[in-house]
């Protein structure tokens, strides 16, 4: 025999369900799981932050250079090293990553997917004491279903043509077009790329 809900119950769960909406557009997201940073409310670094809407399809909005370009400060270069490519960096003072200019990404790849390391930076990083930085990378796939996206724990760097990075490795399940998200200190960046397998 089945049992009715009685209405006690119904009108508890619809305040819970009620209590559960979405937040405004305007509404600051909740940290994704990671390492927790001891600055978690601090403001996003920009507008860049709000997350990308599913593309439509056969199409990807990828991330480009921003105008004005952005220059970090002294004293990393203001241009990319000529060995990087056709590249350009992307974000503000606070955590920034370099992104190629046509906006696809080629990744090695095996059984498991693709994959590559993604580098970071920041104003102020000192890749000697801080060996271990508290960065963690996520992403989505927009234009269709797969798995989430891999990351090592981040390590540091130094060449002199980069200056002091932040490095961590990426392993994407498919090729598409990919929104990837760096987390470091409260501070968040997007960037849009389509993963593309790398042929030589």
């Amino acid at each position: 025999m089945r049992h009715r809900p009685t209405l006690a119950l119904l009108a508890t769960l619809a305040l819970l369900l009620a209590g559960c909406g979405l937040p405004g557009a305007d509404a600051m997201a909740p940290a994704p799981a990671g390492p927790p940073a001891a600055d978690a409310l601090a403001p996003a670094p920009d507008a860049a932050d709000a997350p990308s809407p599913r593309p439509a399809r056969g199409t990807c909005p990828t991330t480009r250079p921003p105008r004005p370009r952005f220059v970090p400060p002294a004293p990393y270069p203001p241009r990319p090293p000529a060995s990087a490519g056709a590249r350009f960096w992307y974000g503000t003072d606070d955590l920034w990553t370099w992104l190629d200019a046509d906006g696809t990404w080629e990744m090695a790849h095996d059984r498991h997917g693709l994959f590559d390391k993604s580098f970071w930076w920041r104003r102020g990083y000192d890749w000697r004491t801080e060996t271990s930085p508290r960065l963690w990378l996520t992403g989505r796939r927009l234009d269709g279903p797969a798995p989430a996206v891999t990351a090592s724990d981040a390590t540091n760097g130094y060449e002199p043509a980069m200056g002091a990075f932040m490095l961590v490795g990426l392993e994407v399940p498919t090729a598409g077009c990919w929104e990837l998200t760096g987390h470091y200190h409260g501070r968040s960046l997007r960037v849009v790329v389509r993963v593309t397998r790398w042929r030589p």
